[in-house]
């Protein structure tokens, strides 16, 4: 989990090889910037980031910054679905 004071940001954006970052906003209000969209985020939110894309967040609120972020192996969830599992 990462909790970002009010008023952070990362001075850079980065970037993956090969995993996707699925950001889920778990409180507060900030923004996600993917290449040059700002994407407005709050508690709820879920955004899905492919590899290649520059990222990076900001906390332009009052309050923490709270986020889950997942990284997975790119298009894994389109590889490894229900099918690949089964009842015993």
């Amino acid at each position: 989990m990462n909790r970002w004071p009010p008023g952070t940001a990362p001075e850079r954006s980065h970037r993956h090889y090969n995993n996707e970052e699925i950001y889920i906003i778990l409180q507060g209000e900030g923004e996600i910037i993917v290449e040059d969209e700002v994407i407005p985020v709050k508690e709820g939110t879920v955004v899905r980031i492919p590899p290649d894309s520059a990222r990076r967040h900001r906390n332009n609120s009052s309050g923490d910054l709270v986020a889950l972020v997942l990284q997975a192996h790119e298009n894994s969830l389109v590889t490894w679905t229900m099918t690949d599992g089964y009842f015993v």
